[in-house]
């Protein structure tokens, strides 16, 4: 009985973490990341969550849950570094990760972009911050060739 408790606790707390949000928010900008659940095939806001760990070096990174859907973790404490542009950005990338999906860097950094740009105008600016951002990281932007 106590293994069992410790497993439907471990489980309630996966499932509560995973559920912590689901919309992205960026001064007045907010969007929610749908993506069709690799399981069910039903398309499912993509939850949320700030893992807050300057060590881990990464902006934000998506994976799949086992129940199908999808998580990204922001790391806020080094997203707010970066111009809110770049920020809006890496919600399109990390979107692109479970919407295609896709594990590539290079088809995340040109979906993304494709998206973005559907969704509001890019100025040269925007892509000279989200450049800044990446080289900061050792990365070229976009990391491969946009088709």
């Amino acid at each position: 009985m106590k293994r069992v408790l410790l497993v439907l606790s471990a489980v309630l707390s996966i499932t509560a973490l995973a559920s912590f949000a689901d919309a992205a928010t960026v001064g007045s900008w907010s969007k929610t990341c749908v993506a069709r659940n690799s399981i069910t095939g039903i398309p499912e806001p993509v939850a949320e969550m700030n893992i807050n760990d300057p060590s881990l070096g990464f902006f934000a990174f998506t994976s799949k849950l086992p129940n199908g859907g999808w998580l990204t973790r922001y790391n806020l404490a080094l997203a707010q570094t970066v111009p809110s542009d770049v920020l809006i950005f890496l919600f399109y990338h990390e979107c692109a990760h479970a919407q295609v999906p896709t594990a590539s860097e290079a088809v995340a950094d040109c979906v993304g972009l494709r998206s973005m740009q559907s969704d509001m105008t890019v100025t040269p600016a925007m892509i000279a911050d989200i450049t800044r951002a990446y080289a900061a990281r050792g990365r070229p932007f976009p990391s491969g060739p946009c088709n």
